[in-house]
């Protein structure tokens, strides 16, 4: 799996939230690595909504937010990472569509081939015929 400039975020929080478990709970941060592409896009673009979306209730943690401060995770330097995965989600999407275009022109390439095999057969049992 590619990483990604947004690793280290998830992981300095996970780490300076480690004797917290309910701080860890309402930011779903417990949860462990995904490995598939898809389930990877998806949690950490949830994660990243969900610390946006809530970045005023995340500065209320004044202990963790001093924590995290020494690492400068500012909402600007969150909002880049959130647009990253948005961007690797598009490329994903778009390479996912012509994997399935090739997929589809390989089919009715060798469907074709199947039917020229066919008649190639059928060709050459007429011509020993009229031998």
């Amino acid at each position: 799996m590619p990483k990604l400039n947004f690793d280290p975020t998830l992981k300095r929080m996970k780490v300076l939230s480690q004797n917290d478990k309910d701080l860890q709970n309402r930011w779903g941060l417990q949860n462990g690595r995904v490995d598939a592409i898809e389930s990877w896009i998806e949690s950490s673009t949830s994660f990243y909504n969900l610390l946006l979306n809530e970045y005023n209730r995340l500065l209320k943690e004044s202990d963790f937010v001093a924590k995290l401060g020494n690492f400068e995770a500012t909402a600007d330097q969150l909002n880049a990472v959130k647009m990253a995965i948005e961007n690797l989600k598009k490329l994903h999407n778009e390479a996912t569509a012509e994997k399935g275009q090739a997929q589809e022109a390989a089919r009715l390439r060798n469907e074709k081939l199947d039917e020229l095999d066919d008649y190639a057969t059928e060709l050459k049992a007429i011509a020993e015929f009229a031998i």
